[in-house]
């Protein structure tokens, strides 16, 4: 088993809109979302709650 730096998985199952990756998580002050892998910032258009 690899070792996973910090927590992977999140409550949404939202994929990068640039570099299509998984591994992202949610910035609460600004309301969205930053990928791990290139440092994308964007809003979501669906979200669950």
């Amino acid at each position: 088993m690899p070792k996973r730096a910090g927590r992977t998985k999140e409550k949404w199952a939202i994929i990068c809109p640039r570099c299509e990756s998984r591994v992202i998580y949610y910035r609460n002050k600004t309301r969205d979302f930053v990928c791990r892998r290139c440092g994308a910032i964007f809003k979501p258009e669906i979200t669950k709650r």
